[in-house]
């Protein structure tokens, strides 16, 4: 099989050829500490001269590589990735409480984060604010998704991931981040796995992570 101007087989034979008589270091083993679970809701309010006041969830979360992270990849998408999410449906669209909402995750090695985020349009109190997000995530922990709306943020996923091997730098940076999880193929398997999440899977995800005791929520009030 070709591969551009050269062959796999010349390619094996040259990593042999120069990196063969290179002995192999020490394994890296990581032993890093790990944060304690939260048991407990966490809030904290601040003020600051800024155009609109703002709310942040933060929930804690799987690391890459760990059961349920990509059913919890996606539960973030359905939340609050682009226009046709449902945060931005329910609270910018159909009840515009919101000037701006969405959701991502922190992935990492490390367990992380999923944090959802809204800037709040003038007259919304923060209450309302919260009450919204919360009514949106208790739908996802309450009834599994359709079907379609899954499959539409799973091809989006999908998407973004063949995008982002285009480049050659992306391709090897995500072998070496495999390679770190003990996996160097798990680039390769990344749109399987996503591919796998059922809505059960999702709605796990949502009863799992997004609960109030494993939430850090921050109040970022304007000035009057």
């Amino acid at each position: 099989m070709e591969h551009g101007d050269t062959t796999l087989e010349e390619v094996r034979r040259l990593a042999e050829k120069w990196f063969a008589p290179i002995p192999a270091g020490e394994p890296n083993l990581r032993n890093l500490p790990t944060e304690p679970t939260q048991n407990e809701a966490r809030t904290l309010e601040t003020t600051a001269k800024v155009p609109l006041s703002a709310i942040y969830k933060a929930y804690h979360m799987e690391a890459k590589g760990k059961d349920g992270y990509f059913a919890t990849d996606l539960l973030s998408d359905v939340l609050g990735r682009g226009k046709s999410s449902r945060l931005y449906e329910q609270w910018v669209r159909q009840k515009p409480l919101f000037n701006q909402i969405g959701a991502y995750i922190t992935a990492s090695f490390d367990a992380g984060l999923l944090v959802v985020y809204g800037t709040l349009n003038d007259g919304v109190s923060m209450q309302e604010a919260e009450e919204a997000i919360n009514s949106t995530i208790a739908e996802l922990q309450n009834s599994p998704i359709p079907e379609t709306e899954l499959t539409k943020v799973k091809n989006k996923a999908e998407a973004s991931i063949a995008f982002e091997e285009v480049e050659l730098l992306t391709r090897a940076r995500n072998i070496a981040f495999g390679a770190v999880l003990g996996n160097p193929n798990y680039a390769n398997q990344e749109i399987q796995q996503l591919q796998a999440v059922t809505p059960e899977a999702l709605q796990d995800s949502a009863k799992r992570v997004l609960r109030p005791e494993n939430c850090s929520t921050l109040y970022y009030q304007k000035q009057a």
